[in-house]
């Protein structure tokens, strides 16, 4: 199987030294896979007019469905034409399978949603304050999201509480230092965050109004295929099946749509395997053993198999699969380690991903001088009582105002529905008021 190795970065001072990875992208929670992160991209998704953000409305007779722009080239979109081409977001990822597709296309329309509100109140704005406000407001949304609903369930209160990393219900974060590297750690991005992969589902489904089963689609055929979302009412019948379906556990069994169809869709293609791919990613990017990073996160180690069974922290199965393949327990790798480890108490994943996750995500947050709770004395920091609306955003409200045909979901679309956790009607989930934004910019 073909591999591409990431491209090297220019060390400081172009000394000589260990190979180092080019970051593309922004490491901080800041909207750029919305609004993108180059300069040319960011002036490609705007109108300039209104401060939102360019659509289509390829229905005729439905034009409040709308989708993201088209990115006009389809050389990636096996099912492409001039009708119905790939999308363009402020990540080229966007396009890779459906239920990104259908999330970018949220958060699109959920932009032009919070600018549409902002300019009622505000007629007097031009282009430029509408777009930049709407941005600031969507990427502190995005980062209250992360923090508040989804981190505490893939991490779980333990290590919430350890790190440090509860938001604040009222008053001011002080925690910002100027010392910590906000950059993404190689264990985070080659490793830790990939186990992610295990979850997805070998299926989608499309539900109807009534949350009932219209249709399933097998996810190796939607990669790269944007046709589905130009059918009317499709991101609606997505984001029901998405909020109500059950994504598979954290381990080492990934559906094979991922680790032998992958991207198989593409004429001419042979299917690629994910779970090998993150794992050569971590050699190509120089990450010490799976031993090494339970040392530095102060769990547990051993000598040996022998031993790793006594541990309790990953499957005799697994163990024995890893001693055919290993020589020393030194020598196994991170990544599927990782993602075969027993879940920690309230987590989804185990202990040493745990701790990779939540310390990135610590230095995300107090690295970040223009993190949203931030005390900083910043002329664009929000006001006490803008913070406040903030503080109110949940998933469920955005997918309420951004998705038309979506009437009802659970409090928390993160997790399953249950007493605790019921579909409720929208009208029931809080809503993020804008007047302290009237004549704010």
């Amino acid at each position: 199987m073909e591999f591409v190795r990431s491209l090297p970065g220019v060390r400081p001072g172009c000394r000589l030294g260990g190979r180092e990875q080019i970051n593309q992208l922004s490491a901080f929670i800041d909207g750029g896979q919305v609004y993108g992160t180059k300069q040319n991209d960011v002036k490609n998704l705007r109108t300039f007019t209104d401060g939102r953000l360019k659509s289509i409305a390829p229905i005729p007779s439905n034009p409040s469905y709308t989708l993201m722009t088209g990115d006009g080239s389809n050389t990636l979109c096996v099912d492409g034409s001039k009708k119905r081409s790939c999308f363009k977001a402020g990540d080229n990822r966007c396009n890779i399978q459906i239920g990104l597709q259908t999330l970018h296309t949220i958060f699109m329309r959920h932009h032009n949603n919070v600018v549409g509100r902002l300019q009622r109140l505000n007629p007097h704005w031009d282009d430029e304050t509408l777009y930049q406000e709407g941005r600031r407001i969507v990427g502190a949304q995005l980062q209250h999201i992360t923090y508040n609903e989804w981190l505490p369930m893939l991490l779980g209160p333990d290590a919430v509480n350890k790190m440090g990393l509860g938001l604040l219900t009222s008053g001011r974060f002080t925690g910002y230092n100027v010392t910590i590297h906000p950059g993404l750690i190689n264990e985070f991005a080659a490793a830790a965050f990939r186990a992610g992969h295990s979850m997805v589902p070998g299926k989608l489904d499309r539900l109807d109004a009534n949350f009932e089963l219209k249709s399933t689609v097998r996810m190796r055929d939607t990669f790269f295929k944007s046709s589905m979302l130009y059918e009317d009412g499709a991101v609606d019948e997505f984001v029901r099946g998405l909020t109500k379906q059950l994504g598979k556990g954290i381990d080492n069994n990934v559906v094979s749509d991922l680790s032998q169809q992958l991207f198989n869709s593409q004429p001419n293609t042979f299917g690629l395997d994910l779970v090998s791919l993150n794992i050569q990613r971590g050699r190509d990017h120089g990450l010490p053993g799976y031993m090494k990073y339970r040392r530095l996160c102060g769990l547990p180690t051993v000598d040996n198999f022998g031993e790793l069974r006594n541990l309790n922290s990953l499957p005799d199965e697994t163990i024995n699969r890893l001693a055919s393949v290993y020589e020393s327990v030194e020598d196994i790798d991170l990544y599927p380690a990782g993602i075969s480890e027993f879940p920690v108490g309230g987590a989804i994943i185990g202990p040493t991903f745990a701790c990779i996750i939540s310390e990135q995500f610590w230095r995300l947050r107090v690295a970040d001088r223009f993190w949203y709770e931030n005390d900083l004395p910043f002329p664009s920091r929000f006001s006490d009582a803008q913070l406040a609306q903030i503080r109110k955003t949940t998933l469920a409200r955005i997918l309420c105002d951004s998705v038309p045909g979506i009437q009802s979901v659970q409090l928390n679309v993160f997790e399953s529905i249950s007493n605790s956790n019921p579909r409720v009607p929208c009208n029931q989930i809080p809503t993020v008021s804008f007047k302290s934004w009237t004549g704010a910019a």
